[in-house]
């Protein structure tokens, strides 16, 4: 697995986003890869909104 940066953050949470679109459209909203996908994003997308509010977050 890639370790993201902050700085990697937009670019790692907009390819996770297509990722999620596409499985649920293939797969469905319920299917377990789509769920797990959508978990995975929400924990990015946490990540990336705390280190803004927390300017001694680590990197």
């Amino acid at each position: 697995m890639k370790t993201t940066t902050l700085n990697d953050a937009p670019i790692e949470i907009e390819l996770m986003r297509k990722e999620l679109i596409k499985a649920g459209l293939e797969l469905g909203l319920t299917a377990p890869k789509t769920l797990y996908l959508s978990q995975k994003l929400d924990k990015l997308m946490i990540v990336s909104i705390c280190s803004k509010c927390i300017p001694f977050f680590p990197e």
